[in-house]
C-alpha cells in the first residue's frame, strides 16, 4: 500500500503487556547520532479495520523521499488491516498520537527536507498533547475497541550511547585521566620514600593524596566522558548514588594504597591493585546507576564482567611496577591506570542497552543534567589539578627542604670539622667556620670581610698571590696572624667554588701547632730516654761523634765516664719497679748537677749511664769521677716514703790517649768499670793498657761460669767443724770449688764475685742448697751443714721459697740446716734483710753472722736480727799468740756471743796455739786446717756413717793431712 512519503517507517510486532498490549517501533534511521538507538512507543490495540500510520524514510528525520507503506498488524483471525498517514511536504507536519488508559499510540509524523529541525526528542515532549489517531486509540467516545480481535504488542527500541561520542569531550576526559594516573604515579614514589625514612604520618598523607587523586581522577573522567553521549531522552543524576560513586574509588584506591607503603612484598600490591581497581569499576556502575532517564538500563553481563576483570588485572600491573619504586616502573605504572579507567569506562558503555519506559518520570529540567555532569566533571577537574599543584608544590617545598637541609649538613661539617675554612671572594674574606675564627681569636661576624692579607703571613720571600696559587696545587706551610699577636703555623688548601652568587674559593686551614709539637716529641723521644730525659743510646753515639770532631779538630781532650749503679737491682726487687723508676730519675738529676753545660749525660738502659765531658783532663775527669759517685752514695728519698741506698761505679777513657773512635772510648771505659767492680764498686778508675786483656779474659770467665754447672765443672767441698774443748765433729760448712776444664781450679774470691756481678750466684746458690741438703739426708748421723749465702740470693725474692721446697723434696731436718750471711747486705738493705731471715727461722733454720767484724758490724746490728751463731773471721784469729790486740779482740767477741746467748765460731784454726787461746776464752766451736781441709764428702765418710776414732784419722789421710794433735774426730751431736 502506498501513500505520501514519509520520514520515518515503523514496523509492528504482537507482543504481550501487562494490559492488552504494545506495538513495538523501530525507528529506522533517525539522527545520524541516533542511528542505532531505539523509540519505545507504547500504543493500543485498535479494532478491527483500524490500522497504524508508520512513516519511514531514509536519511535524516524528515529528509527522506516521502511513500506511503502499509502497517501491519496481527489479528486473531489472521487478517490484517491497514491505515495510512499521509506527509504533507513543506513545514513542519504535525504529531498524532492516541493515548488510552492502558497505553499511548505516538504517530510520527514525517517533516520534509525544509522541516528537519525538529529532532526526535520533541516527540517525547509533545506526546501527551498528539492527536487520537482513527486507527488505534481511542474512538469518538474515548474508549479503546476491544472486539474481535486485538493488537497487542511492546516497543522495543534498543540503543547504545557508545554509538558516536564527542570527539572533543572524550578528549579532554583521556586528558583528565592522564594527568591523574601521572599524579598518582608520583604520589606513589613519595608514599614509599617517606615510609623508607619511617616517616609514618608523610606517609600516610600521600597514601590519601593516592587515593584522593586516583579515586577522583577516575570520577572526573568519567563524567566528562558522559557529556559525550546525547541518549535524546532527558537525563538527570540523582546525588547520593553521584557521591557514593565518588567515595567508593577514593576509599578503594587509598586502602590500595595503603596495602602498598612496604616494598618487596608482591601479594600485597597486586592486592592493592585488585582494591583499586575493583573501585574503578564500582565507581563506574554506581554513576549509572545515579543516571535519570525515561528509559531503563540493561547490561551485557559478559561484557561487563570482561572489561571489570580486564581493568583489575591492569590495575594490579599497575601498582606492582609502581611499588618497584624506579621510575620507569612509575611510568609505565600510570599508563596502565590510564589503561584500566578506559577500559572499564568503555567497556561499561558498550555493554549498556536503554530501553525507553512511558511509566518513568521525565527529569525536571532537559539541560540540568548537562550543568550538572559539567559542574561535577569541573569540580573533580579543579581537584586534580589542584592536588597536581600540591604535588608540584610539595615538591618544591621537600627540594627547597632538601636544600636547606643540605645547606645546614654542609654547614654543620663545615662547623664540625677540625679544619678552619673560609670562603673568599678574590683577595676578601666572606664567610669563615667557627674553628678559623677561634684560630685568628676573632668572632666571626668580625672576621668576614676583611682582608686575606691582614690574616696571613705568607713569609718574607713570598707574595699573598704566590701563596695562594701554590695552595691551589697543594698544601702549602704558612703563618696566621692572630688578633692577640701569636703567630699560628698553618697548612694551606684552596679550591674553587661556584655559588649562586658567582665563582668564590674556599680556603682550609689546618692548625699545625699540635702535629708541630708532636713531631718536636717524636724527636726528642728519638733521641732522649722517656723516664730521666736524659739523652739516648742514639743521641750518645750522634753526639759523641760531634764532640770527638770537634776535638780533634780544636786539639783539645775530653773524658767519657761509663757509670753503673751498685744495688739498684735490689732496690727494684725489694720497693717494686715505681721506687727503681723513681731512683732513676733522682739519680739523673743529680748527675746533672754536677756537670757543666757543655757536658752531657745519656742513658744506654737499666742503670748504665754514660757521661761526656769535653774539654776534660785527666786530673778533671778524676774530680768529676768523685763527684758522681759521691752524689749517688747518699741515700734516696722514695715514693710512698721509702728510703733507699746505693752507690755508683765508674769507668773512665780519655780522648785522645784511650783512642780516638768514639766506640772505642765506650769500649774501654767499660772495661775500666768493670776493673771498679772486681776491686769491690763504689769507685772509679782510668782505663789502662792492660785492662782490655784482663776483660777479655773475665768476660770469657763469664761466658763459661754461666755453663759450668751444665757442664758438670762445679764440685762441693765440705769443711768440718769440730767443738774447741773435746775436739769432737759436729757438723760441715759447704764450700763451692769450679774446675775449669782449661785454666783448672778457678779460686772462689775470682767466680763468686763474677757470679755475683752477673746475677749467675742466684741459679748457683739454689744448686748448692739441693746438693748439700741431698747429700746430708742420706748421712747415718745427724750432723750439720752450713750453706753460704750470697747478699744477692738474700735481696733477690724466692729464697725462702727455695729453702722450703729444698727441705721438703730432700726430707732433710730443718735444724741440721744453717745458712750464713755477711754483714754487708743487712746494712744494704736491712729491713728485707730482716724479713727473709725471720722467715728462715720460721723454717726451723739457723742462721749465722759471716765474717763478724769486718765489715759493718755493730751491737744493734746482733740485736735486730735473730742469727743464732757468729762466725769470727780468720784475719783475727790468724794472729793469735802473736798479737795482743787480736786476743783481745777475740775475748770481746766470745764474751759478747755469750752474753747474747750466741755460740761463736771461730775460723782459720790451724794451730795448736790458736786453739788453745779459743779454749781459754772458752770459745765453742772451731773450723780450720787443725780440724780438717775442705774436701769431698768421701772423705768423710767415717764422720758421717758413725765410725769411731782410726776411721776418722784414716779419712784425714786420704785427706792428705795429719789430724792435729789434741782434736778428738769422734762424731758429736750437734750443739
Amino acid at each position: 500500500m502506498r501513500g505520501p512519503s514519509i520520514a520515518m517507517a515503523m514496523r509492528i510486532r504482537r507482543r504481550p503487556s501487562r494490559r492488552s498490549g504494545v506495538v513495538a517501533a523501530q525507528l529506522l534511521p533517525s539522527r545520524p547520532r541516533f542511528s542505532s538507538c531505539s523509540v519505545i512507543v507504547p500504543c493500543r490495540a485498535d479494532p478491527p479495520g483500524h490500522g497504524l500510520a508508520c512513516a519511514t524514510g531514509g536519511g535524516t528525520l524528515g529528509q527522506g523521499r516521502e511513500r506511503d507503506k502499509p502497517c501491519a498488524s496481527r489479528s486473531m483471525p489472521g487478517r490484517a488491516h491497514g491505515g495510512r498517514a499521509a506527509a504533507a511536504g513543506g513545514g513542519r507536519r504535525a504529531l498524532h498520537g492516541v493515548q488510552s488508559d492502558a497505553c499511548e499510540v505516538g504517530v510520527i509524523a514525517a517533516w520534509r527536507r525544509s522541516a528537519a529541525q525538529g529532532p526526535l526528542l520533541e516527540f517525547w515532549r509533545q506526546r501527551r498533547t498528539a492527536l487520537t489517531t482513527p486507527g488505534c486509540g481511542r474512538g469518538p467516545s474515548g474508549r479503546a475497541s476491544r472486539r474481535g480481535h486485538e493488537v497487542t504488542c511492546m516497543p522495543k527500541m534498543i540503543g547504545s550511547l557508545s554509538a558516536h561520542p564527542d570527539p572533543a569531550v572524550i578528549g579532554a576526559a583521556l586528558l583528565v585521566c592522564i594527568l591523574a594516573c601521572a599524579t598518582t604515579a608520583l604520589l606513589f614514589g613519595r608514599m614509599q620514600l617517606a615510609e623508607r625514612r619511617d616517616e609514618r604520618r608523610m606517609a600516610l598523607l600521600w597514601q590519601a593524596m593516592v587515593g584522593l587523586v586516583l579515586g577522583g581522577g577516575a570520577w572526573t573522567t568519567h563524567f566528562i566522558a558522559m557529556l559525550g553521549y546525547d541518549p535524546g531522552l532527558p537525563t538527570g543524576f540523582a546525588i547520593a548514588p553521584t557521591l557514593a560513586s565518588l567515595a567508593v574509588p577514593v576509599v578503594a584506591a587509598t586502602a590500595g594504597a595503603g596495602l602498598c607503603r612496604a616494598e618487596g612484598d608482591r601479594r600485597r600490591h597486586l592486592a592493592g591493585g585488585a582494591w583499586a581497581g575493583g573501585g574503578i569499576g564500582a565507581m563506574h556502575y554506581l554513576g549509572m546507576a545515579g543516571l535519570r532517564i525515561q528509559a531503563s538500563l540493561r547490561y551485557d553481563a559478559l561484557l561487563v564482567a570482561a572489561s571489570l576483570l580486564t581493568g583489575m588485572a591492569l590495575a594490579m600491573a599497575a601498582f606492582r611496577l609502581a611499588a618497584r619504586g624506579d621510575r620507569r616502573g612509575r611510568m609505565a605504572a600510570a599508563a596502565l591506570l590510564v589503561a584500566a579507567i578506559g577500559v572499564v569506562h568503555a567497556g561499561g558503555m558498550m555493554a549498556l542497552e536503554l530501553l525507553p519506559d512511558g511509566s518513568l518520570p521525565v527529569p525536571d529540567a532537559v539541560g540540568d543534567h548537562r550543568w550538572l555532569t559539567l559542574l561535577l566533571a569541573s569540580g573533580g577537574a579543579f581537584a586534580l589539578l589542584s592536588g597536581l599543584s600540591t604535588l608540584l608544590l610539595l615538591e618544591a617545598w621537600e627540594a627547597a627542604r632538601r636544600q636547606v637541609e643540605e645547606a645546614d649538613r654542609l654547614r654543620g661539617l663545615a662547623e664540625a670539622t677540625f679544619e678552619g675554612l673560609a670562603i673568599c671572594d678574590g683577595p676578601v674574606i666572606m664567610t669563615v667556620n667557627p674553628q678559623l675564627a677561634q684560630l685568628l681569636g676573632r668572632r666571626q661576624p668580625e672576621v668576614a670581610g676583611t682582608a686575606l692579607a691582614q690574616a696571613l703571613d705568607p713569609g718574607p720571600d713570598t707574595s699573598l698571590a704566590d701563596l695562594l696559587a701554590r695552595a691551589e696545587r697543594g698544601p702549602v706551610v704558612a703563618s696566621l696572624a692572630a688578633a692577640d699577636g701569636e703567630v699560628v703555623p698553618v697548612e694551606l688548601r684552596m679550591r674553587p667554588l661556584q655559588t649562586s652568587a658567582g665563582p668564590r674559593t674556599v680556603l682550609a686551614v689546618h692548625d699545625l701547632r699540635e702535629r708541630l709539637a708532636s713531631e718536636a716529641r717524636i724527636r726528642h723521644l728519638a733521641l732522649h730516654d722517656p723516664l730521666t730525659e736524659l739523652g739516648n743510646r742514639a743521641m750518645l753515639r750522634d753526639r759523641l761523634a760531634e764532640e770527638v770532631a770537634l776535638a780533634r779538630a780544636l786539639g783539645r781532650s775530653l773524658a767519657v765516664h761509663c757509670l753503673d749503679f751498685d744495688g739498684f737491682k735490689a732496690v727494684n726487687d725489694l720497693h717494686g719497679h715505681a721506687s727503681g723508676d723513681d731512683l732513676l730519675r733522682q739519680a739523673a738529676l743529680r748527675l746533672r748537677a754536677e756537670m757543666r753545660e757543655t757536658d752531657f749525660a745519656a742513658r744506654l738502659g737499666g742503670d748504665e749511664f754514660v757521661v761526656v765531658q769535653v774539654g776534660a783532663d785527666r786530673s778533671g775527669a778524676g774530680r768529676l769521677a768523685e763527684r758522681l759517685t759521691a752524689t749517688l752514695a747518699r741515700p734516696f728519698d722514695l715514693i710512698e716514703g721509702q728510703q733507699a741506698s746505693i752507690s755508683g761505679s765508674v769507668g773512665v777513657a780519655l780522648f785522645p790517649a784511650d783512642g780516638e773512635a768514639p766506640e772505642t772510648l765506650l769500649g774501654r771505659a767499660d772495661m775500666a768499670l768493670y776493673q771498679v767492680k772486681e776491686r769491690g764498686r763504689n769507685g772509679y778508675a782510668f782505663y789502662h793498657d792492660g785492662m782490655e786483656a784482663e776483660t777479655r779474659s773475665r768476660r770469657r770467665l763469664e761466658q763459661d761460669l754461666r755453663h759450668a754447672e751444665r757442664h758438670g765443672q762445679l764440685e762441693l767441698a765440705y769443711q768440718p767443724q769440730a767443738e774447741v774443748a773435746t775436739g769432737r765433729v759436729i757438723g760441715f760448712e759447704v764450700l763451692l770449688r769450679w774446675h775449669h776444664p782449661e785454666h783448672g781450679p778457678v779460686p772462689p774470691d775470682v767466680f763468686i764475685p763474677l757470679a755475683e756481678a752477673t746475677g749467675a750466684i742466684v741459679p748457683i746458690g739454689t744448686w748448692v742448697l739441693r746438693r748439700a741438703c741431698a747429700e746430708a739426708a742420706g748421712w747415718r748421723e745427724p750432723l750439720g751443714i752450713a750453706v753460704n749465702v750470697s747478699p744477692v740470693q738474700l735481696q733477690r725474692p724466692g729464697l725462702v721459697e727455695t729453702v722450703r721446697a729444698t727441705l721438703e723434696a730432700t726430707g732433710l731436718d730443718p735444724s741440721r740446716l744453717e745458712l750464713e750471711v755477711t754483714e754487708g747486705v743487712l746494712v744494704r738493705d736491712g729491713e728485707r734483710a730482716l724479713v727473709v731471715l725471720n722467715e728462715v727461722k720460721a723454717l726451723g733454720v739457723t742462721v749465722a753472722m759471716d765474717d763478724f767484724g769486718t765489715g759493718y758490724s755493730s751491737l744493734s746490728t746482733l740485736r735486730a736480727f735473730p742469727f743464732d751463731r757468729i762466725k769470727v773471721d780468720r784475719s783475727f784469729v790468724r794472729d793469735l799468740g802473736t798479737s795482743a790486740e787480736a786476743a783481745a779482740i777475740v775475748r770481746a767477741v766470745v764474751g759478747l756471743g755469750r752474753g747474747l746467748g750466741m755460740p761463736v765460731i771461730a775460723e782459720g784454726v790451724e794451730t795448736a796455739a790458736q786453739r788453745d787461746v779459743l779454749a781459754a776464752n772458752r770459745c765453742g766451736v772451731m773450723q780450720g786446717y787443725l780440724v780438717g781441709q775442705p774436701g769431698p764428702i768421701e772423705s768423710f765418710e767415717a764422720l758421717t756413717s758413725g765410725s769411731a776414732g782410726r776411721d776418722g784419722a784414716a779419712g784425714a789421710d786420704r785427706r792428705g793431712a795429719e789430724p792435729p794433735e789434741g782434736v778428738d774426730l769422734r762424731v758429736a751431736t750437734r750443739l
